[in-house]
């Protein structure tokens, strides 16, 4: 890795030093141009503004292969950390992508326990988070500069800063026993988005109230309508059972 941005260093510095010669010499060789009159006697006026024209366009041409360095293609102030290093047998964990729409503490939670071996190397905490976002909260990491976070702790503190605004949605307990799933909601999606703030709850909630209320209402549901079942089939073997008595000479009590 170091290697690598130091060959793109050296070819950035050895490609400025080209086109700053370049232009040197172009300059020079206008200079000498404006200072002859190369313009013949029997010439048509217009030739002149077109080789003005043509030594303009030659100038901006140059201007643009210039231009890199204004608008902030440099390597040394697009990475973070120049100085990075990246043990031999590093192995880069898989992790949940944070879209900007879940609470950011239980991201940032799952990111340190991933990288516990590395909890020590704030560049390497830092230069991986980019891994575990994506979308909007990527292009917010790739906005940051070096001075903007220089420790993990820095960086960790601006995440939740920025997302901020799903902690403040967090429900309470009771808040998030009566969310419902909403009418046009997948149930898959509704469950993951229900377990996503039950994991903020604090203190955490216990394994019988882990369970969305959507899924209890439809299994108790369920179970009345098994008994309702299982009932009326008992009903129906009773009043069989009656039946064959009164075949045998028994009375029947209903009709």
């Amino acid at each position: 890795m170091e290697t690598a941005i130091r060959d793109l260093t050296e070819q950035q510095e050895a490609l400025t030093n080209d086109v700053s010669q370049l232009k040197a010499q172009m300059g020079q060789i206008l200079e000498m141009l404006e200072s002859i009159n190369l313009v013949p006697p029997h010439a048509h006026p217009g030739e002149d503004s077109r080789s003005a024209r043509i030594l303009q366009l030659f100038e901006e041409r140059l201007d643009a292969l210039e231009g890199f360095k204004h608008t902030g293609f440099d390597v040394v102030h697009l990475c973070l950390f120049l100085d990075i290093a990246i043990p031999p047998n590093f192995k880069l964990p898989t992790f949940d992508k944070y879209r900007g729409t879940s609470y950011p503490w239980s991201h940032l939670t799952m990111y340190c326990r991933k990288m516990t071996p590395h909890t020590h190397d704030d560049t390497l905490l830092i230069h991986f988070f980019q891994e575990s976002l994506t979308r909007a909260t990527l292009r917010w990491y790739l906005g940051l500069r070096h001075e903007h976070i220089p420790t993990w702790r820095s960086l960790a503190k601006g995440f939740l800063n920025q997302y901020k605004y799903n902690m403040d949605m967090v429900p309470d307990r009771s808040q998030l026993q009566n969310m419902a799933k909403g009418e046009k909601e997948a149930f898959k999606e509704y469950a993951r988005h229900w377990g996503e703030l039950a994991t903020c709850i604090q203190p955490p909630l216990s394994n019988k109230e882990m369970t969305p209320p959507t899924i209890l209402r439809e299994n108790g549901r369920k179970r009345v309508i098994k008994f309702c079942e299982s009932t009326h089939q008992r009903k129906g073997e009773s009043r069989d059972e009656e039946r064959e008595d009164y075949a045998r000479g028994g009375n029947l009590p209903y009709q």
